[in-house]
């Protein structure tokens, strides 16, 4: 038995945090890391749901994603919350923070 195809679906709020982060955020994201977010989101997230959402936030559908990019002290870590939507293959990303290695969070 195969495991379900899931689409990734960003909110608009979620786009435009993104979008802060690459443009007002003090330790602003670069392009490069942008595209690793959206990778993470788009691609590494669909293929293995059950691999990265194991952290309930309120049960039985809302998950954390979260991953960190860079190298200390620079290190920024991500927060998503995903509504898990199994019955049609939905990953709906509600919400984002990002946090910088120095606990400062934008």
């Amino acid at each position: 038995m195969s495991s379900p195809n899931y689409v990734t679906r960003l909110t608009p709020r979620v786009r435009r945090r993104i979008k802060e982060w690459q443009e007002f955020s003090e330790g602003r994201l670069g392009r490069e890391e942008v595209l690793s977010v959206l990778t993470r989101l788009y691609i590494e997230l669909p293929s293995a749901p059950d691999r990265h959402l194991h952290e309930p936030i309120r049960p039985p559908n809302l998950w954390a994603y979260r991953f960190s990019l860079g190298k200390a002290p620079s290190r920024r870590h991500f927060s998503f919350a995903v509504e898990r939507r199994d019955y049609v293959g939905e990953l709906d990303v509600l919400d984002g923070t990002l946090t910088t290695e120095t606990g400062s969070e934008e």
